[in-house]
């Protein structure tokens, strides 16, 4: 019975798909023969040289519900050998090792307390004479012993199980092995197949297959008229097999194949017979490359040497298998790489990264790594980048790559990669790029206008600067003839110009001639005409004419010469005078002027070739002189004011020289005694106005009683404003003409400061009045007061597009409202006026409890405000910005710091450069 069990066992494990079912079954058989309670296996697995692990993989045992089968995890590692007895040594030896079960590492523990275990027996797995596992057989009997028959009948059952997993082992390797085939071949850009003496495939790959319109698996067993209906090409494709079979020769063919959209295909193609395993050819294998874009005459023995290398190496192109983990090629079918001979190389892994381009290293390795890491259903990846060649130039590389094998977690561990050398294709790209470069330079980016025309003179293309000059469409002036388009007057002519230098082969020809509009209008212009000939008859082919509109330039000419006139009636009328001079101080020539105000130069007769000195004081002469070399030499206009004695008077004049050549330059005189007369007077008026500023801000800053200065700012102050202010108004109406830039500036200026002093003390009487008039305490409504603020604010608000909001507030706090008013007010205008740049100001207020008091916070997303400054801006006149970019007199911060203590709270500001602030102020409930 024994016996019986055991081959029965046997069969099990063998004839079972799940290898663990079969395990658990057979184990079950096995424990009911020789009375155990169970077995387990477990995997021996050496991690280092003076180390091992040892994991349990399955567990068949006898429980209180009959037979379980489970795996308890258990992983323990060991020294090796194992210091914990000999067990090691004669399993390793084909032994057997068993005792009681206080024998076993405490890892089994729980094992051994489930099933009340006490015994066990250790019988060795061998795989190729090496210990793959230990199978354990445990039993509940104490001093249980198993006799020789049962030992010898479960060793046999383990030397059975040693040799079918060496058996799967090997099965793996070989199926490992042909999968990768299987990837090659289907890479492989040629058509690659095997057929039997009937012509029935035996092997295809996936490019046979898409030519067929199938797949490799439904192409193998079937015969070529399956799939293409050309019976030419059917018995050509057998005969050819038949005759390599037959003469054990191999044979180099050029085929047609139709595919099965019906498009015929050109092959070159390499049949070889393939022995069997019975030593007989019953097969032959080809390989076939499309050459149907190629000039298969001119490249024939190029083709034939690519061939040879495609059946000695399977495919045309540089395969590597790579595995990733030790960083080595496992393999290569070529022994030469971009120059490289790889046996040569210390590490040859390191060729493919060491020298691709620094700009591809990203899409040459990361990127094809990461599209296949990150998407496991991806079969390939690929990618073109330059590597460089042994003799230091750069060369176009097209590379392919697809996982072979993937650890548990998907990680890549092994992968093939397909590189082909496409530098001539990017070389042809670059050619077609440039020439379309070069194409479009000169007809799309041509300033001047281009039409193409056959030899009847009917425009074949014409660029968008024609079609405009023209005024039609592309498509509209298609339709019409070069000559349609010419002037009748200048039709005779331009035939004639065309018709002679056709004849006679000119290369080109130019004429001059008027084109119509289309909306009737008459435009001249210079043509330059490309003439092109055919090759191989010499017959005229097409014309190229580049086209400059000359319209405006005629009417340009035309107008500088009726304009001449015009310019010198001009310069006789200028109130100034103008002097042509030279580089001495010659006066070459002078134009006169009708102003009488020009007293010392108006008497002077005949000032043409006489000197500088002979007219005006040397110093003078000597400036005019220096400035005139000035202009000549930088091509800059020059400035120079000078005075010179008219009857007993100083007279003021103002020289502005610019160059006419080289040699010469032009000098206008002006008198200028009003502007510095007005000058003198604004200046004046500027330090008195320092002086009064000076004087207020010294005042103020002594501390005096604000309730004085407001007294005196509202009477004493604002007089003296109103009169230079007045006195500005009359220095703009009356002298305005005859003042020049600088003066009106002056004016301005003027202007401008007893505008903003008025501001300025209008802001201190504010401020004054805060602090010494006497305020009613009230219930304010908060919300009814911020409608009333907005209302005001309106103006600014829809000019600058910002947005005010406010939520948790109080309905109603203590406080006087004009002072609240004051308060919100000068915040809210502050947030605004100092708003972001680049987009609109957003405002918000809200409000919480902090123990007795309202906290209010103000929110915007302006500018900022520097942290060195925070407590700075509260004081008065204290200002961050210039008057330039922000207007304001440094007093609306300090009036809302003095209405917060008036209401017994305190104000800060909180603020982040370049994102915005926050102004909290606390108020008494």
């Amino acid at each position: 019975m024994l016996w019986e069990n055991l081959n029965t066992a046997i069969q099990i494990l063998m004839n079972a798909e799940d290898l663990n079912q079969g395990l658990s079954n057979s184990f079950q058989l096995l424990a009911k023969s020789v009375n155990a309670n169970g077995f387990t296996l477990a995997r021996v697995r050496f991690t280092g040289p003076d180390s091992i692990t040892i994991n349990d993989e399955l567990t068949v045992a006898l429980g209180a519900n009959g037979w379980e089968t489970f795996s308890l995890g258990i992983q323990k590692q060991y020294a090796y050998p194992p210091d914990n007895g000999p067990w090691m040594a004669a399993l390793e030896n084909g032994e057997l090792f068993g005792g009681p079960i206080t024998q076993l590492s405490k890892a089994w523990t729980p094992l051994v307390q489930q099933f009340s275990l006490a015994g066990f027996l250790l019988f060795p797995i061998l795989v190729d004479k090496a210990i793959w596992g230990i199978l354990s057989m445990g039993t509940t009997t104490p001093d249980k012993e198993w006799n020789q028959e049962e030992k010898g009948a479960i060793r046999l059952y383990c030397n059975t199980l040693g040799n079918l997993l060496a058996r799967r082992q090997s099965e793996e390797k070989i199926k490992e092995q042909r999968d990768f085939l299987r990837q090659v071949v289907d890479l492989n850009p040629n058509l690659i197949f095997s057929k039997d003496r009937e012509g029935r495939f035996t092997l295809a790959n996936k490019a046979l297959a898409d030519l067929y319109g199938t797949t490799p698996k439904e192409i193998f067993g079937k015969r070529d008229v399956d799939f293409n209906r050309n019976q030419d090409q059917i018995d050509k494709f057998l005969q050819d097999d038949l005759e390599v079979i037959e003469s054990l020769e191999p044979k180099f063919l050029v085929e047609t194949l139709t595919d099965f959209r019906g498009q015929d295909h050109i092959f070159e193609t390499y049949k070889m017979p393939l022995v069997g395993t019975d030593g007989q050819v019953s097969r032959v294998l080809g390989v076939s490359t499309d050459v149907t874009e190629r000039k298969i005459a001119q490249k024939n023995a190029e083709e034939a040497q690519q061939l040879r290398e495609i059946i000695t190496s399977t495919v045309p192109d540089t395969l590597f298998l790579i595995d990733l983990n030790n960083r080595e090629i496992r393999y290569s079918n070529k022994s030469q790489f971009i120059g490289f001979t790889l046996s040569e190389l210390e590490k040859p892994f390191l060729l493919l990264l060491d020298r691709v381009h620094p700009e591809d290293i990203q899409k040459a390795n990361d990127g094809i790594f990461l599209a296949l890491a990150q998407n496991p259903d991806q079969k390939t990846a690929k990618a073109e980048f330059r590597m460089q060649h042994k003799d230091g130039r750069w060369v176009w590389v097209e590379k392919r790559a697809t996982v072979t094998k993937r650890d548990p977690n998907g990680n890549i561990l092994e992968y093939l990669s397909i590189i082909r050398d496409i530098q001539e294709k990017k070389m042809a790209e670059q050619m077609l790029d440039e020439n379309a470069a070069i194409f479009k330079s000169l007809y799309e980016d041509n300033p001047l206008g281009v039409a193409f025309a056959d030899p009847k003179f009917r425009v074949i293309r014409s660029n968008q600067v024609f079609c405009q000059m023209m005024g039609y469409k592309e498509t509209e002036l298609q339709q019409k003839s070069i000559l349609e388009l010419t002037h009748p007057e200048d039709l005779a002519f331009c035939t004639e110009t065309l018709a002679s230098a056709i004849k006679n082969k000119a290369p080109n020809t130019q004429l001059s001639k008027r084109y119509i509009r289309k909306d009737g209008k008459i435009i001249s212009a210079n043509i330059f005409v490309s003439i092109v000939y055919k090759a191989d008859s010499g017959k005229l082919d097409y014309l190229i004419g580049m086209i400059e509109d000359v319209t405006e330039k005629q009417r340009v000419r035309k107008a500088l010469g009726e304009s001449k006139a015009l310019q010198q009636a001009i310069l006789d009328v200028l109130p100034d005078i103008k002097i042509r001079i030279n580089a001495e101080g010659v006066i070459v020539d002078y134009y006169p002027s009708i102003n009488d105000s020009l007293g010392h130069f108006t008497t002077e007769k005949e000032l043409a070739g006489r000197q500088l000195s002979e007219i005006v004081s040397f110093p003078v002469a000597l400036g005019i002189i220096k400035n005139v070399n000035n202009t000549l030499s930088n091509r800059e206009v020059r400035y120079f004011e000078f005075a010179v004695p008219v009857n007993g008077a100083q007279q003021y004049y103002e020289a502005r020289f610019s160059a006419i050549n080289t040699e010469e330059a032009i000098m206008v005189l002006r008198n200028i005694n009003e502007r510095i007369k007005a000058q003198e007077v604004l200046q004046e008026k500027l330090r008195e106005l320092d002086d009064k500023n000076r004087q207020l801000r010294a005042y103020i800053d002594s501390n005096m009683q604000l309730e004085n200065f407001a007294y005196i700012a509202s009477h004493d102050i604002r007089e003296p404003l109103r009169t230079m202010r007045t006195f500005a108004q009359l220095l703009e109406s009356r002298y305005c003409e005859k003042l020049d830039d600088d003066g009106r500036d002056y004016v301005q200026f003027i202007a401008g400061a007893a505008k903003n002093m008025n501001q300025l003390i209008e802001d201190l009487l504010t401020y004054s009045r805060v602090e010494s008039e006497e305020y009613e305490i009230d219930q304010v409504d908060i919300y009814q007061l911020l409608e009333e603020i907005s209302q005001g604010l309106g103006e600014i608000i829809e000019k600058t597009g910002a947005r005010v909001s406010w939520r948790q507030l109080p309905p109603r706090i203590k406080g006087n409202a004009t002072r609240l008013k004051q308060l919100f007010q000068n915040l809210i205008v502050n947030a605004v006026k100092f708003g972001p740049t680049d987009e609109i100001p957003v405002v918000t207020i809200q409000c919480r409890e902090v123990d007795r008091f309202w906290q209010f916070s103000i929110t915007d997303n302006g500018i900022g405000i520097n942290k060195e400054f925070y407590e700075k801006i509260f004081l008065i006149f204290k200002k961050l910005h210039g008057k330039g970019k922000y207007e304001g007199t440094g007093i609306g911060l300090a009036l809302c710091k003095k209405i917060v203590e008036q209401h017994g709270g305190r104000i800060w500001v909180e603020s982040i450069l370049g994102q915005g602030s926050t102004f909290y102020f606390t108020l008494e409930k």
